[in-house]
């Protein structure tokens, strides 16, 4: 082999290292953030969560006696009360257009 042959060879190998790395980089990250968003925090984090939860009471009453929330059960929260209110919205105009 060549000089020029080992350079190109070493180049190859370290981009395949460092791209390995990226990837391995970035999985870990999306693992972390994974978590965060599971990991309980305390309802003074959510300071608006009675305004913010108006269709389903229950729910906030539910969530203040366990104490605690993550972002992602506020996220699912949210978003089972948008459809809530969208299905009631098109309820409400099909009823009106009969």
């Amino acid at each position: 082999m060549t000089d020029q042959t080992l350079v190109y060879t070493f180049q190859i190998l370290t981009i395949l290292a460092v791209s390995a790395f990226l990837v391995a980089l970035i999985r870990w990250t999306g693992q972390q953030i994974r978590r965060d968003e599971e990991k309980q925090r305390p309802l003074s984090e959510f300071p608006n969560l009675e305004n913010d939860c108006i269709v389903f009471p229950e729910e906030v009453e539910k969530i203040k006696r366990k104490g605690t929330l993550s972002y992602q059960e506020y996220d699912q929260l949210m978003k089972r009360q948008l459809k809530a209110i969208n299905a009631e919205i098109l309820r409400r105009k099909q009823d009106s257009e009969l």
